[in-house]
């Protein structure tokens, strides 16, 4: 969507529900990638970050209720930030 389409009190806070509204679907649901990183110089400014700090990268495809991409980001976590915890089972075959 480009920028000229929506003025800015239009978008309102919740870009979610304004996109949805302006082309007709529904989000469904969104794959994400957790991809570890480091801060490289641009990352690293926009974060006030040292270079070379540990980071964590989610890229993400949001997908329509009919399994239609449209909306792509990707975010970055520093550890501080963020944290996963997994609870895995051992299966015995």
């Amino acid at each position: 969507m480009p920028k000229e389409t929506f003025t800015d009190k239009e978008l309102g806070e919740d870009i979610f529900s304004f996109t949805e509204e302006s082309n007709g679907f529904s989000f469904s649901h969104d794959l994400m990638e957790l991809v570890p990183s480091v801060a490289d110089g641009e990352i690293g400014d926009m974060l006030d970050l040292e270079p070379y700090t540990p980071l964590l990268r989610l890229d993400i495809t949001k997908y329509t209720n009919t399994g239609i991409p449209v909306m792509y980001n990707t975010e970055y976590y520093v550890h501080d930030l963020i944290k996963f915890t997994a609870s895995r089972s051992i299966s015995r075959f």
